[in-house]
């Protein structure tokens, strides 16, 4: 990374502070109303859907010449409009497969780790024992979320609600760094 020779201004970086305040309002918002929190994740999921099916469909024309297999991005395309528009209109079935989805990858994450720690007694059996607990207990709590979407729900909105608190900390921290 390059930097120029003109010297950085200090100073109390305003728009920083303003940003953390912000997340970290949102962020208790969030632990207060965890469903608001779900339900933004499934408008900002369907909005990314409408958005990639449109890229989809507008790449098509530069690909088809190229690819004889083209035609799929048009499929891909109009699925991914499709479900935006489910999860645009219908908030339940967004939450409910963005759950879903959580639960697997929590499965196939820890199934993966389980299968794949056997090299760590290289490094000792305390990391193989503990690698095989913690995924284990992934594994437990991915079939706990699968057979309760709302426990899948929960965990993702919490999961938000740590982030934003934690992405406006750091920002008020830097507002007050900046000033040295």
């Amino acid at each position: 990374m390059m930097f120029n020779n003109r010297k950085y201004e200090r100073g109390f970086d305003w728009s920083e502070f303003a940003s953390g305040i912000l997340f970290i309002l949102l962020a208790i918002y969030f632990f207060r109303r965890p469903s608001v929190a779900l339900g933004s994740l499934v408008v900002l999921a369907a909005l990314l859907a409408i958005i990639r099916g449109i890229v989809s469909l507008s790449s098509y024309s530069k690909f088809r010449r190229i690819m004889p297999i083209s035609w799929t991005m048009v499929v891909a395309g109009i699925v991914d409009i499709l479900i935006g528009l489910v999860f645009l209109f219908d908030n339940a079935i967004g939450s409910l497969a963005i759950a879903y989805l959580f639960a697997i990858w929590f499965i196939v994450d820890s199934i993966a780790g389980i299968l794949t720690s056997n090299h760590l007694k290289n490094f000792g059996t305390i990391w193989f024992v503990l690698s095989i607990i913690f995924d284990a207990l992934g594994l437990i709590l991915g079939i706990m979320m699968l057979i309760r979407p709302f426990y899948a729900a929960f965990t993702v909105t919490f999961l938000i609600s740590w982030f934003f608190l934690i992405i406006g900390i750091n920002n008020v921290i830097v507002a007050f760094a900046r000033r040295f």
